[in-house]
């Protein structure tokens, strides 16, 4: 309850199946909304009752929009922050930030243990006072999950306490030694996306988008595999790791690259898309849901990295393989990123500097999308300079919306930009495997920029003819009677 008489809600619960309902993400211009039963109430930071009595706010009032609201607040305040609210296990409840440090808060821990400086499960911790003391925090799930305290205990102190606003309220607190511990609380990720509703429109885009990821999955496995692969350049699959600079193994071993990079990219935004998208059907593991949405990023690098060395010899991954070795490296290195802070988001401990993978993903797909669209067009491949434009796209939209804030899932922007990116996504995909299949037809034909530059030897050592004129030696002289074949051109 928050000391101007509005409670907090995290999620509805269904009264009759005890399930939690979906949060509505709009709210009026204090951070409140009414509910079903015209009821007003805060999900977020209030922020008019926060600004009345002293505290930090963001400069918008529609901060909660944004793709990582907790940026629009200052990371650390000299304002006052103040206590707004009381707990119904009698502990107090302040706002985004630590009234002793005044450094801003953001939901933490993957259980309820509770850590200095960071929040668990409950949206609460222990300050440096000793004191517990839960957190409106700017981040997901915004408001206490569960309660670190009992509703039952022995009353340990009664009086009031004032506020700036002059608002007396009663204080019984509970001893934290005399209460139970809330344990098993239930963590929700901190998603790079929104848990929308299964609404007509939401499924029905995303089946599409899902339903044609399932079409090109498939055509690149019976077009590109790397049974076909291996046939085109000669030789078994297990050479297609080498790093030759001009060999066929060299090639071989990155259109085996370039086939799993688009594959699973596809693979794994089907499964996504078509099972549960957005997890609004909850059917996926929190970590599972997440590997799945954000795997496809570093495999759009890596599909970007073998185009490039795909694209003609003239180019510097194929002349020093040190240098396309390395850049390998980065590609892994964006992989353990994307895998590790996946992991992060989906067990609720998102750091304040997440944003670092989302740069690493942008700076170097910059780098490499660039290097590809320059040698494709160098070596006049127009259809590949095209494909990894859409790629390059992809790599501006997402350092768009590191600063750009496109609403919550009820409005139609929110809807409109998710839907454009996964069909950007899908735009992306296509191109790499087009990619794919005419580097492999390329290769098959004996053109592939070094898969078979002998191809031609053959026909180039033929024995000089003689001079018509001359008459060629007979048999018998070049054999001195025996039987002695004069020789043939070869």
């Amino acid at each position: 309850m928050a000391v101007n008489g509005v409670t907090f809600v995290g999620h509805h619960v269904n009264k009759d199946s005890g399930n939690k309902g979906k949060m509505t993400m709009a709210f009026d211009n204090c951070g409140g909304h009414g509910g079903a039963d015209h009821k007003y109430h805060y999900h977020i930071p209030p922020v008019c009752l926060i600004m009345s009595l002293g505290g930090e706010v963001p400069e918008r009032s529609d901060w909660w929009l944004a793709k990582n609201p907790e940026s629009q607040w200052p990371k650390k305040t000299t304002k006052e922050s103040p206590l707004i609210g009381w707990a119904m296990d009698g502990f107090p409840i302040f706002g985004p930030y630590d009234p002793i440090t005044k450094e801003l808060q953001t939901s933490g821990s993957a259980n309820c243990t509770t850590t200095t400086g960071s929040l668990d499960a409950c949206n609460g911790k222990n300050m440096s006072n000793g004191q517990y003391a839960y957190f409106i925090t700017p981040t997901y799930p915004f408001v206490p999950d569960c309660l670190r305290g009992s509703l039952t205990g022995s009353s340990v102190s009664e009086g009031t306490v004032t506020d700036t606003v002059e608002n007396a309220c009663p204080m019984k607190g509970y001893s934290p030694m005399s209460v139970e511990t809330a344990k098993d609380c239930e963590i929700l990720p901190q998603s790079l996306y929104l848990h929308v509703p299964e609404e007509a429109k939401w499924v029905a885009t995303t089946a599409v988008s899902g339903g044609l990821h399932v079409v090109v999955t498939g055509v690149v496995a019976l077009l590109a595999n790397p049974i076909k692969i291996a046939a085109a350049c000669g030789g078994g699959m297990v050479s297609g790791g080498r790093f030759g600079s001009d060999d066929s193994g060299g090639v071989k071993g990155s259109l085996m690259r370039l086939f799993f990079a688009v594959f699973l990219a596809s693979l794994t935004r089907s499964i996504f898309l078509l099972i549960d998208p957005y997890h609004m059907r909850n059917l996926f593991p929190n970590l599972l849901a997440e590997l799945l949405y954000g795997l496809l990023y570093p495999l759009v690098n890596l599909a970007s990295l073998e185009s490039v060395y795909l694209a003609s010899p003239d180019n510097p991954l194929r002349s020093s393989p040190a240098l396309y070795v390395g850049a390998l490296v980065v590609v892994a290195c964006q992989f353990i990123f994307q895998a590790v802070f996946d992991g992060l988001r989906a067990y609720g401990k998102q750091p304040a500097w997440h944003w670092v993978c989302q740069v690493f993903y942008s700076a170097w797909g910059i780098i490499v999308i660039g290097a590809a669209i320059l040698y494709a067009l160098k070596a006049g491949k127009v259809s590949w300079a095209i494909a990894s434009v859409f790629s390059f796209i992809l790599v501006i939209h997402s350092v768009v919306l590191l600063s750009v804030s496109i609403g919550g899932t009820a409005s139609s922007s929110y809807f409109g930009m998710m839907t454009w990116l996964r069909f950007l996504e899908l735009a992306v995909v296509v191109g790499y495997a087009w990619i794919l299949m005419d580097a492999t037809k390329e290769a098959s034909e004996g053109s592939g920029g070094g898969v078979h530059e002998d191809a031609g030897f053959a026909d180039d050592i033929k024995m000089p003819q003689l001079p018509p004129h001359i008459p060629g030696p007979s048999a018998s002289e070049w054999g001195g009677g025996h039987d002695v074949k004069a020789p043939q051109e070869i």
